[in-house]
């Protein structure tokens, strides 16, 4: 986190009332026990002692935002971000007759209410994510959304001791928020992790997105299996679901992910008999983009930075079509899908590798419909990997059904590959000839 400011008009006083940004006008007072400073809520554990769901969120890259575009680009960025969130949480207040406390960090937001709404608190974080993935998409002709970043949202619920705070706000100490914001830092901007206590204390039935309604997506399709991921400060790596909110995972970071075999590897080293239950990682693939690092011409493999900040290894047999070799540059901008890495200690790959600009062939997955606005592309190579491509509504011509192939050309944005440009394979622009499409 960039910096640690303490509630941004949507904090609570301990008579209940909103707080206001200066903190002059609280409002009525309702009618609950104000807790007590934090030294003595600990003496008074049955006043203060509660069951809390924490949910973080946090802005992907804001630093990098921050140190390298002029404050007129990310002051109002933030800006929509805080308001966007706000509203959000005015409807979630209007459904839940419990309090819904909430922290402004920065660059980050943090959100509790009683564990008795970890439900609503999840879904609350798919809106946020619905809602930021909505504003930052760019158009069919590659200009950019209102924002330009990501978010990533993790959720956590146990004890806590609720107390005021020295500035007289109601506040919680809680391994469960701290393990909501170590989750967030795990996952992947758009990933929206739940801990096993969250799991078990929520009504998945009630769990929902705008994707999986659209899709008729089961209760079972809307959360991962069980993984385990190494959070910063803690020993042993902590057991998470992913909530499957859009069409794919989105999984842990490249270096969490190869945090957690190194840690894997010492314990089998140590206890052989139980290694076999710290597997981490998801092994599903995820949507990447990014900028060429480096190339070997030479020794034919090179390295993608991606725009989450991890290195991900490539070589031609993990690019979309074999004669990209040719032409490959330091600098090109890429969409691919990530894998994990052959090997303890390896990098992650990049795998059907597409080039901002050139043309491609795939299989209409999903078509736009009233509800959805967009669609999927699919390319699979011959490994069976599938990189799945943003399809928007004004990108795809009238009549295309889904199975059929279609030529499109590539556009790259933060989120990974768009189709611009879609059209059937007798119309002009035909696409170069490499790996396999298939539905």
């Amino acid at each position: 986190m960039v910096s640690l400011v303490w509630g941004v008009g949507m904090l609570r006083t301990p008579d209940g009332a909103p707080r206001s940004p200066d903190n002059r006008d609280r409002g009525p007072i309702m009618d609950k026990k104000v807790p007590p400073p934090l030294h003595e809520a600990f003496t008074h554990p049955a006043d203060c002692h509660v069951q809390i769901s924490s949910l973080f969120i946090d802005i992907a890259n804001s630093t990098s935002m921050q140190q390298n575009e002029p404050e007129a680009s990310w002051v109002p960025q933030l800006g929509w971000f805080y308001e966007k969130v706000s509203h959000l949480l005015s409807e979630l207040r209007s459904t839940v007759p419990d309090d819904v406390d909430a922290k402004y960090l920065g660059d980050g937001i943090m959100v509790t209410a009683t564990s008795r709404y970890a439900t609503e608190l999840v879904n609350f974080g798919i809106r946020v994510q619905e809602e930021v993935n909505k504003a930052s998409r760019r158009g069919a002709d590659g200009t950019k959304g209102q924002i330009d970043f990501n978010v990533s949202v993790g959720v956590s619920s146990g004890k806590a001791y609720r107390f005021t705070s020295p500035d007289g706000l109601v506040d919680y100490v809680s391994k469960a928020v701290s393990t909501a914001r170590r989750l967030c830092d795990a996952a992947t901007p758009r990933a929206v992790f739940i801990d096993e206590d969250t799991q078990m204390t929520c009504n998945l039935s009630y769990i929902t997105s705008q994707y999986g309604q659209a899709e008729g997506r089961s209760v079972a399709e809307y959360i991962g299996d069980r993984a385990f991921a190494p959070l910063k400060g803690l020993n042993m790596p902590i057991g998470y679901y992913e909530i499957l909110w859009e069409i794919s995972r989105f999984g842990v970071k490249g270096e969490t992910a190869t945090n957690a075999v190194e840690q894997a590897q010492a314990r089998e080293a140590a206890h052989a008999t139980t290694s076999a239950a710290l597997t981490t990682a998801h092994s599903k693939p995820q949507r990447h983009s990014g900028l060429v690092k480096s190339w070997i011409a030479d020794r034919r493999f090179g390295f993608i930075a991606s725009d989450t900040g991890e290195d991900f290894y490539f070589n031609p047999q993990l690019l979309a079509y074999d004669e990209d070799t040719d032409d490959i540059q330091i600098g090109d901008r890429v969409a691919f899908m990530a894998l994990p890495p052959a090997r303890a200690g390896a990098a992650p790959q990049a795998a059907v590798v597409l080039f901002e600009g050139e043309d491609a062939d795939g299989i209409i997955h999903a078509t736009p419909s009233a509800e959805r606005k967009y669609g999927w592309i699919v390319i699979e190579d011959s490994r069976g990997t599938r990189h799945f491509v943003y399809l928007p509504s004004e990108a795809m011509p009238a009549g295309m059904q889904r199975g059929e192939r279609v030529e499109f050309t590539v556009k790259v944005g933060h989120q990974g590959a768009s189709a611009t440009k879609v059209r059937r394979p007798d119309e002009p622009n035909k696409p170069k000839q490499g790996l396999s499409s298939a539905a």
